[in-house]
């Protein structure tokens, strides 16, 4: 209730004033817990503090209180400020030590179900054992333990229902467990606000806070209880029914989403592939406690860590987390509101069952919480973790982010290679972690010294900016799902910078997807580039070079299997200009004005070497002047296999290129030209360097 201070109350600084029912008329005070906020006269909160069920602070029972302590502490921390003593200390100093939450053993697991003995479990994720004679234990009342009770370095401790004081009293709906050392210092508390339906566990054990007063505080996870041994929750098993809607909502029922509220249509039943593959469940049935209500038809596939939503009936409209989504193949689901079993059948035997009460008819779905592993019973949807009042959630996790599984489903969400590229020459989300879905264009899975492939967006998907590539390097590292060039193919993995090329690394999962007529056309790429970084924005596309190219250095070609090509003949710049601004103006002309073409090998020193066709040999050579024609390939970017050589743009073309023998060796030297001479002079270079035995600021040993 509200009362206001009577009049004439007074307390000096640093004094004490108490209020009771005598000079506050409607004070009162709940044994499970309130909060007490003080405002002055013109309504404004001075103080304000909840203990119990209503705040942080631990809740006192018969004659004993709770106080700051020392007195006036005010950290904004309840559960650290406030503390219990056995002799309140009303109008004197409190005397009570102060909270450490936290430094010692732990409230591990509390059983307060009415069906079982009710329990409360201690562990000690200290080193050492902790002699637990004295500590007191909670409630509604207390609990002493008794001499040469102790608890191991990561052991447990239980009290058994058989041990309770007599009015200490466990609320499966709502309450709270405080533990206290043998000092009186309060060591950890937790508490909850809904029935777990088991018992509430720290997972793993110890784990979680140490000041939590319900469930959002405590984070404690319902499961089967586990007394005197380690909290590991249930593995789930292949088939989990995780969602039931039997009672849609009359006003906000329209879980299919087809913008009719129907309290037939909307009916739904989610259930999730935990079986660790995907898996193919045509002929399936699904039933409620009268009969067969769905068969499952040809090519139902649900992939593993995904669900399959069947609604009974309707128009079902939107992603619903990109799972398999169906309606009921008799025309409905026909669950009763008061209570139905609901199995999933796969023609021999049942798989799974589960049997809701009069819980489910209550205008929103039954959910376990949390997905896939929350124990039994389903709870309704508004009241799980991460729902935000919600009523249901078809299709997806009870927060409304799809299931893993769904995402790595072909036709999910994902990001576009040209919004993984970005417009510059670094990805503008290095490190995230995304799913693409494109053609592959270029496969090299088999090719060790490169071990990935290409994928580029289709034609009709590509962005409008020519400056982001619509391709991208897939670095699988032999993840073991083999592709094929024309292959729609969906992929999760990191985004990465190597040698200057975007890719994506630390591959989880690659799904080739059901057949696709789409097509990636080619992009014209010709020489020269208006600068150095033009070619970004085909990395990893498929491109072709229209232009007749000319070989103008081989010098790579043994070690690495490559050319430098350029559109004409490139001339050593001080051979036709002048050194200095014109040599430098040609050269950086020259830079624009070539390309690697690449044999898609990183191996250094290969055998055979493919270019000229069909090999090199002493008798099939490549000489600079020779033509190039007909290049396809994946445009690329890094080291041709060895680091001197620098990064470069490079062409793994997907077929032989034409070969052209334009500049052929002569078969003798040309003849001397009558009337000419040449004249031999020599130069004396052993004393071009006089200061070779010199140090310093000069050209010398150490220079």
């Amino acid at each position: 209730g509200t009362g206001t201070i009577s009049a004439g109350q007074v307390v000096s600084a640093t004094d004490f004033l108490v209020l009771t029912t005598a000079n506050v008329p409607g004070l009162a005070l709940s044994n499970a817990g309130t909060v007490l906020t003080l405002s002055d006269m013109t309504d404004a909160v001075v103080d304000s503090v909840g203990y119990g069920n209503s705040g942080a602070a631990p809740k006192p029972f018969f004659a004993t209180s709770t106080g700051r302590t020392p007195d006036g502490t005010d950290t904004g921390d309840d559960a650290a400020d406030f503390n219990w003593t056995a002799t309140p200390t009303m109008g004197a100093a409190n005397t009570q030590p102060a909270a450490n939450l936290g430094s010692s053993v732990v409230i591990n697991e509390v059983d307060p179900n009415g069906g079982a003995p009710a329990f409360i479990e201690l562990y000690n994720p200290t080193g050492s054992t902790v002699d637990l004679e004295n500590w007191m234990i909670a409630v509604d009342d207390d609990y002493f333990i008794p001499a040469g009770q102790s608890i191991a370095s990561g052991g447990f401790w239980v009290l058994d229902e058989a041990d309770f004081p007599q009015f200490f009293d466990l609320d499966a709906s709502g309450d709270q467990v405080y533990l206290y050392d043998a000092a009186g210092v309060r060591v950890d508390q937790v508490g909850w606000n809904t029935a777990p339906g088991s018992s509430w566990n720290r997972l793993p054990d110890g784990a979680g806070p140490n000041d939590g007063w319900n469930d959002a505080t405590s984070q404690l996870v319902a499961q089967t209880p586990t007394p005197n041994a380690t909290n590991v929750l249930p593995v789930a098993p292949d088939w989990v029914i995780n969602e039931i809607l039997a009672d849609p909502d009359p006003v906000n029922g329209d879980a299919n989403g087809d913008g009719v509220v129907s309290s037939t249509q909307d009916e739904f039943v989610e259930i999730v592939n935990n079986s660790g593959a995907a898996m193919d469940i045509s002929g399936w049935t699904l039933s409620d406690g009268n009969s067969v209500r769905h068969t499952f038809p040809a090519d139902t596939i649900i992939p593993d860590e995904c669900s399959v939503v069947v609604f009974g009936g309707g128009t079902p409209t939107g992603s619903f987390g990109n799972s398999v989504v169906q309606t009921a193949s008799t025309g409905a689901l026909g669950l009763n509101n008061d209570g139905d079993t609901v199995t999933l059948n796969d023609g021999s035997s049942n798989v799974v069952s589960y049997t809701y009460g009069p819980e489910g008819g209550d205008n929103q779905s039954l959910t376990r919480d949390p997905d896939i592993t929350g124990p039994d019973p389903l709870i309704k949807h508004s009241t799980a973790t991460g729902s935000g009042g919600a009523l249901f959630s078809p299709g997806t996790q009870i927060d409304g982010s799809a299931f893993l599984g769904c995402l790595a489903a072909c036709g999910g969400p994902s990001t576009p290679i040209h919004d993984i590229q970005g417009s510059g020459l670094v990805s503008p989300i290095v490190g995230q972690q995304v799913f693409a879905e494109a053609l592959v264009n270029a496969d090299y899975q088999d090719v060790s010294s490169i071990r990935g492939f290409f994928m580029e967006e289709p034609d009709g998907e590509q962005d409008a900016d020519p400056a982001t590539s619509e391709g991208i390097f897939i670095y699988d590292n032999n993840f073991g799902v083999d592709v094929a060039v024309g292959d729609t193919v969906r992929v999760a993995g990191t985004v990465a910078e190597y040698q200057e090329q975007t890719q994506l690394t630390s591959i989880t999962s690659v799904t080739v997807c059901p057949s696709s007529p789409a097509t990636a056309s080619p992009v014209d790429v010709t020489l020269p580039f208006s600068e150095t970084v033009y070619p970004e924005r085909f990395e990893g596309m498929t491109v072709t070079m229209p232009q007749t190219m000319t070989v103008s250095e081989n010098y790579n070609l043994g070690r690495g299997g490559i050319l430098t090509l350029s559109n004409g003949r490139l001339q050593q710049p001080t051979n036709v200009v002048p050194p200095g601004a014109p040599a430098n103006d040609l050269q950086a002309a020259n830079n624009l004005n070539q390309i690697t073409l690449d044999d898609g090998n990183l191996a250094q020193n290969p055998d055979p070497i493919i270019y000229p066709p069909p090999e090199l040999t002493a008798l099939n050579t490549v000489r600079s002047g020779d033509e190039v024609t007909n290049i396809l390939g994946v445009m690329t970017q890094g080291t041709p296999g060895w680091s001197s050589a620098g990064i470069l743009y490079r062409v793994y073309p997907y077929e032989m290129p034409t070969f052209t023998f334009a500049n052929p060796r002569p078969a003798a030297p040309d003849p001397v030209r009558a009337g000419v001479s040449l004249r031999v002079s020599s130069f004396n270079v052993l004393n071009y360097f006089l200061t070779l035995a010199e140090n310093g600021p000069i050209c010398g040993p150490d220079h």
